[in-house]
């Protein structure tokens, strides 16, 4: 008896020690303003790409300073739709807060990074990120990020352990109630009562009462016993954490673009949970933004046809290429080329373009024809053509990832 009530005098020592040291490191936490933060991950879009094709668990990786970082990915496979793994990351980080990126097939695809220094981090808490995207005049909230301690996570689980031995003290098969052996005696006896009303009377009731009272509280024992769930919908997005390294989550979002859009900003909200209270919020993150490209910008608008041709050029100016397609298909000029090459119909649109004569637009959008085909000898020509003809171009290889590929290939304008 002495020896059991000095280990839970002990227990409950160390967990006011515990508590008290929560206390003291949340109270930092507040008074520093400290908070996870958002950044833009150093590699290119094409890069990003063939990442989405490898599967790897959680990567701890050195930065060329020695410090020591844990990767968590959140890349999303578009084919399976988990999250697969980047490459080791080594100064992953970008101090820029903006980025440039290329609307494609009329979908943008985003990547940032969610940044958590270790002094955020503690085995008996659960950090929950919840990145917020404004596009135009809307709001998103993404998928929740969730990074779970170790601690945290066993209490989870024994409350799903207690739960789930309470369920199978339950039973309903009501036939277990019942004095079977009495019953059937009873039944040999005498013919003129059923075996319904035998076995009724035969009937553990208490057992049969407290089964019943048992099954009434299943909600009520639910709740205590699990008091934060393991939410299915976000277990791809839910990390279990050990260790005192800063953490790096990569986010990924793909959505469709719309008329007129020209940016997106992304900003995050936090907030820390031990057990299932909420001890800390966590002020919002600086905001990084992404500034969007697309084909339909390099649509011609000084062109003028009837106006059957300018309602095709206005629905490719408003990214609705489907639309203009319809309408511009039979004109077969520079901005029936550029739908097709918003729709990824490259073939075709090289081939119209190829019958045009020579300007800095028609060489650019067949070097990015060429590029996206894999020729690459005659897109590296057609693409010095058209900044010899129109230096701005140079610039702009930059927003479509298919030429900036090649201006990094063959060192394009290195000297500039």
């Amino acid at each position: 008896m002495k020896t059991s009530t000095t280990l839970a005098a002990l227990a409950a020592a160390c967990a006011l020690l515990g508590s008290c040291a929560s206390s003291r490191k949340i109270e930092q936490i507040r008074s520093s303003a400290k908070t996870a933060s958002l950044a833009l991950p150093a590699m290119s879009e094409e890069k990003v790409q063939q990442i989405r094709q490898t599967k790897v668990e959680d990567l701890l990786v050195s930065d060329e300073e020695g410090r020591q970082m844990h990767i968590m990915n959140a890349v999303r496979d578009e084919a399976t739709g988990e999250m697969v793994a980047t490459e080791q990351l080594r100064a992953a980080v970008l101090v820029a807060r903006f980025r440039n990126i290329a609307e494609r097939l009329g979908m943008v695809d985003m990547e940032f990074l969610i940044v958590v220094s270790d002094s955020l981090q503690d085995p008996r808490w659960q950090l929950r990120f919840d990145p917020v995207m404004y596009v135009m005049e809307d709001t998103l909230r993404l998928e929740p990020v969730l990074i779970t301690g170790e601690d945290f996570r066993r209490g989870q689980l024994r409350g799903y352990d207690k739960y789930s031995r309470f369920l199978k003290g339950l039973s309903r098969d009501s036939t277990l109630f019942v004095d079977h052996d009495q019953a059937g005696k009873f039944l040999d006896r005498t013919s003129e009562l059923s075996r319904e009303e035998v076995e009724d009377h035969y009937s553990r009731r208490g057992l049969k009462w407290l089964n019943a009272r048992k099954v009434s509280r299943k909600e009520e024992l639910r709740r205590r016993y699990i008091k934060v769930p393991i939410e299915p919908e976000y277990a791809r997005l839910d990390s279990v954490w050990s260790g005192s390294h800063p953490f790096i989550y990569m986010y990924s979002y793909r959505m469709p673009t719309r008329p007129g859009l020209r940016k997106v900003t992304v900003s995050m909200d936090g907030a820390i949970y031990e057990q299932d209270r909420l001890i800390c919020e966590l002020p919002p993150s600086e905001p990084v933004t992404f500034y969007i490209s697309s084909l339909s910008s390099l649509a011609d608008t000084t062109i003028r046809r009837d106006s059957v041709y300018q309602r095709g050029v206005r629905l490719l100016l408003d990214k609705e290429y489907k639309q203009a397609l319809a309408i511009l298909t039979p004109y077969r000029d520079y901005n029936t080329a550029v739908a097709y090459l918003a729709l990824d119909y490259n073939a075709t649109a090289a081939e119209i373009l190829e019958n045009l004569p020579s300007s800095a637009p028609v060489d650019y959008m067949l070097a990015l024809s060429y590029s996206r085909r894999g020729r690459e000898t005659d897109a590296v020509e057609h693409l010095l053509k058209a900044v010899a003809a129109e230096p701005s171009y140079k610039y702009r290889g930059n927003l479509d990832p298919e030429i900036a590929a090649i201006i990094r290939k063959y060192s394009l304008f290195a000297q500039d």
